[in-house]
């Protein structure tokens, strides 16, 4: 039988050995990929939770600035009418406003 340079430690273990070191390798590499992949998952999670505070915050900003909006032209009618209209409204919509 030819020797194709394989060390001395594998020749003198039994097949068995040899099965079972295989299949642990092969077992290791599994669960290397596997955390790399959970760690990969994780941080997605990570990132959409990241995004999700983001549109939050946008959606909160926005109606904000719509609740801005309609004071501005609240307040474009009242002077424009030189305080005769829209006096109610404009004191209203200002709470809206401090309350958005």
């Amino acid at each position: 039988m030819r020797d194709f340079g394989t060390p001395t430690f594998i020749r003198n273990m039994k097949v068995t050995h040899i099965v079972w070191t295989i299949a642990f390798i092969g077992l290791a590499i599994a669960v290397f990929y596997a955390q790399l992949e959970i760690r990969k998952q994780q941080s997605k999670s990570s990132e959409m939770h990241r995004v999700m505070s983001m549109v939050d915050l946008s959606a909160a900003l926005s109606d904000y600035i719509h609740e801005q909006q309609k004071e501005r032209g609240a307040t474009a009618i009242f002077l424009s009418s030189e305080g005769r209209l829209y006096r109610e409204e404009l004191d209203d919509q200002r709470l809206n406003t401090d309350d958005r």
